[in-house]
């Protein structure tokens, strides 16, 4: 809401942070247009203070792209989001190709749930940070950030970062021993 925005503003003054990023993380069949669209109408009421990431479903095919392509020149987006445990793909599967194409074209980057998935009925497989090697070799000119530095896989994050000068690391990273 407007409200929880402006509360949220302002605790951004106080710490000193000039600048937050929205990501949109979606689950297969979502409507990306209409969120991504739902959160640019948000964030557009508080000039300079948010970018977004857009979400897409690459289960969409070209549908995919063309969400990203409005989100990104039309509603000014800065990059997109995925969540590949969210699509039951694997982060390299050939389905996010087309978008990976696109956002490279675009010149914006992508930011890669890699590590874990903590949301009950998705698979954990889809989201291991090695199968970023395959995206990054195929598509050199994409920025490629990889969410969570991997959590408890954040070895295998470090070797694709040092690998590839396409790949960051997000060090928002869920503790290493919960305990």
């Amino acid at each position: 809401s407007i409200l929880a925005l402006e509360d949220f503003r302002h605790q951004m003054e106080i710490a000193g942070i000039d600048v937050v990023a929205f990501q949109v993380a979606l689950i297969k069949g979502d409507p990306a247009k209409q969120i991504n669209e739902q959160v640019a109408g948000l964030i557009s009421k508080f000039s300079g203070s948010f970018i977004a990431f857009a979400g897409f479903d690459p289960n969409t095919g070209e549908q995919a792209v063309a969400d990203i392509e409005y989100a990104v020149k039309e509603l000014g987006f800065k990059g997109i989001k995925t969540v590949s445990a969210l699509m039951g793909l694997d982060i390299n599967d050939k389905a996010y190709y087309p978008s990976y194409a696109k956002a490279q074209e675009l010149g914006v980057p992508i930011m890669i749930h890699t590590g874990t998935a903590l949301i009950m009925g998705s698979r954990v497989k889809h989201v291991h940070p090695l199968m970023v090697d395959d995206v990054a070799f195929d598509f050199p000119n994409l920025k490629i950030i990889c969410a969570h530095l991997g959590a408890w896989n954040y070895m295998d994050v470090h070797s694709m970062v040092v690998r590839h000068p396409n790949v960051y690391a997000d060090l928002s990273c869920w503790p290493l021993n919960p305990h």
